[in-house]
């Protein structure tokens, strides 16, 4: 899975819009738990986490298809719950926050090799676009010798909610 997402925009050298601490919050609870999976197990499912405006928190994951179809089916999920108030079970009312985390690969410089990392797009309802990061790692599904890097950002997404 490589990040050549033709939605994806080029990072650009330009301060983006902060967030609040409580995207922060869930987008990191998310990373946490998705570097545990891949330490512990070695692979990791696309899952997506959405809060509503109560703060109620859900999170599914997608497995039954293809990489790239869970994330487009995570993004699905989303938008649909964006336009219908309890589209995602367990959520009553829309989304206004939400995060999506996966396996990937990133490649760092223009023709270098492609590198494993959790790539994760996050977004919140009053920001202009989302965002996307990425932390790389080694030695996945080895818990004792699992590294990961600090996370990069990645650049800019179509904001879902």
């Amino acid at each position: 899975m490589s990040t050549n997402d033709p939605r994806r925009q080029e990072a650009q050298d330009v301060e983006p819009e902060p967030i609040s601490p409580e995207l922060e919050g869930m987008a990191n609870d998310l990373i946490d738990i998705c570097l545990d999976e891949l330490a512990e197990r070695g692979s990791l499912l696309t899952t997506l986490c959405v809060v509503n405006a109560q703060g109620d928190r859900v999170t599914l994951t997608f497995d039954d298809i293809a990489v790239e179809e869970c994330i487009e089916k995570a993004r699905d999920t989303v938008a649909a719950a964006r336009r219908k108030a309890d589209a995602i079970d367990g959520l009553r009312g829309k989304p206004v926050r939400y995060a999506i985390a996966y396996d990937g690969a990133i490649r760092e410089r223009e023709g270098g090799p492609y590198l494993n990392a959790l790539i994760v797009e996050y977004g919140e309802v009053g920001l202009s676009s989302a965002y996307s990061a990425y932390l790389l790692y080694k030695k996945a599904g080895h818990p004792k010798d699992f590294v990961c890097s600090d996370p990069t950002a990645a650049g800019e997404m179509p904001l879902l909610v």
